[in-house]
This record gives C-alpha cells, sequence and structure tokens, in this order.
C-alpha cells in the first residue's frame, strides 16, 4: 500500500511539473479543456524590437480576414482561422471546418509567443490525443501569425515612429480606445515623430 501511495504521489508530481514547464498562465489553462499532452504547444520568438502590444496587435492582423460573429460562423464560415475573444493572458482562436471545431490560445509574451490548443469539439479529443488534422490546422495558425509579425517587425524597422501608430490603429479597430481617446494619443505620437 506505501508503495502504490508513493507512486502515485511521484506520478502527481510529474503531471504538475509537466504543467508548470510549460509556462502557460494559469487563466488559460482554467479555460481549456485539453490537457498538456496534446497542446502541441509552439513557442515563436519575436524580433527583440517588438513588445508584447506589437505582438497582440499582428496576432489580431493575423485574425482580421475571419469574421467573428456566431452566426456567420455558424452558417457560412469554414476552413480558415478567426477571432474568438481575449483576455488578460490570451487571445482565443476558432477553426471550424464542416463539423469539426478547434480553438487555439494565443499567449503573447514580451519577445515571443506561445500557441496550444485549448479547446474541440468532433475533433476526437481525449486526454492523451486529439484528430491528426488539429495539429497540423494549428500549424496554418502559426505561420499566419508569424508572418504577420515579421510584416510588423519590417513596418517597425522602415519607420520606429510609425509603431505606436500601427498599434493604436488596431485598438481603435477592434474597439479599445474611443474616437477622443485615439485623437488625444495620436497627437502624442505625431509630436515626439
Amino acid at each position: 500500500m506505501l508503495k502504490i501511495t508513493f507512486v502515485s504521489i511521484a506520478i502527481a508530481l510529474a503531471s504538475l511539473t509537466s504543467v508548470a514547464s510549460l509556462a502557460v498562465p494559469a487563466s488559460v489553462i482554467n479555460q481549456c479543456t485539453a490537457t498538456p499532452k496534446i497542446y502541441n504547444q509552439s513557442t515563436i520568438k519575436v524580433d527583440k524590437a517588438l513588445n508584447k502590444q506589437a505582438i497582440h496587435g499582428a496576432v489580431l492582423d493575423a485574425l482580421s480576414g475571419g469574421r467573428s460573429e456566431p452566426e456567420f460562423v455558424v452558417n457560412q464560415f469554414t476552413g480558415q482561422w478567426f477571432y474568438e475573444y481575449a483576455d488578460d493572458d490570451a487571445i482565443y482562436a476558432g477553426f471550424k471546418v464542416r463539423s469539426h471545431y478547434l480553438k487555439v490560445a494565443i499567449i503573447p509574451y514580451k519577445n515571443s509567443f506561445e500557441t496550444i490548443i485549448c479547446d474541440s469539439t468532433n475533433l476526437k479529443q481525449s486526454k492523451r490525443s486529439i484528430h491528426r488534422k488539429a495539429p497540423l490546422w494549428k500549424d496554418q495558425l502559426d505561420t499566419k501569425i508569424k508572418l504577420a509579425v515579421a510584416q510588423s517587425a519590417m513596418a517597425n524597422k522602415r519607420n520606429p515612429h510609425n509603431s505606436g501608430m500601427q498599434e493604436l490603429m488596431l485598438l481603435k479597430k477592434y474597439g479599445h480606445v474611443t474616437d477622443e481617446e485615439y485623437n488625444r494619443i495620436k497627437a502624442r505620437i505625431e509630436t515626439k515623430s
């Protein structure tokens, strides 16, 4: 009986260690039904000139091709990534093909971002596995985000003062700032350049 207890404790500690080594914020883990075995976690390094907000903006740009109105997504949207929602720690994106649905959490950090499989419907998700296409779809999203981040980094290098305007326009585009706030911040950015 002592052996079983020791083995149980060792397994529990090993699972805690693997979750801790992923560096996924607890708030994101709480939003996901996926387990670390099927996260298919990717860590992507980005240009050091880009801050967390610039990465966040590039991720939103990569997802802006998709519309997120629920009726549109359910009835017409198929085979493309779309923005779902964001919280303090992550941006959540969805992908729908026929009756299959995949949700990915995109976690921006200072000089990198991580993506993990967060949830799914009709993709044979269990604690240890998921449909073979899910990681491929997530890799497509990783590529879209890498391209958007690279474009943002190149724009920063061409005109370092313009980066603040790009981020501000994204904030306005997604309704995070009012027109009054936009104009006030825009004036400050223009006076610095």
